[in-house]
C-alpha cells in the first residue's frame, strides 16, 4: 500500500503512512497519514497476497477529514 499527494510539482510519499490490515471480508482497513494540503491524492493498493482468492482489495468507502 501506498499514497502519494501532489505537492505542486510532483507525487510525493505521504509522511508516517499506517495500514491495519482488515482481519475478515467487508472489514474495514484504516489507512492514516499525516495531514497535507493537497489538491490530489494517490491509493496505490496492493493486497496482502496478490495473485490469490484472500488477495483482492475494494474501496467500499472513502472517507477524507477537511480542515
Amino acid at each position: 500500500m501506498a499514497v502519494t499527494y501532489w505537492n505542486g510539482h510532483d507525487l510525493v510519499p505521504v509522511r508516517n503512512l499506517s495500514v491495519i490490515w482488515a482481519t475478515g471480508s467487508s472489514q474495514p482497513t484504516p489507512i492514516t497519514f499525516d495531514p497535507e494540503a493537497t489538491a490530489r491524492i494517490v491509493l496505490t493498493m496492493t493486497g496482502q497476497a496478490p495473485g490469490t482468492a484472500g488477495g483482492f482489495l475494494a474501496i467500499a468507502e472513502l472517507q477524507t477529514v477537511t480542515a
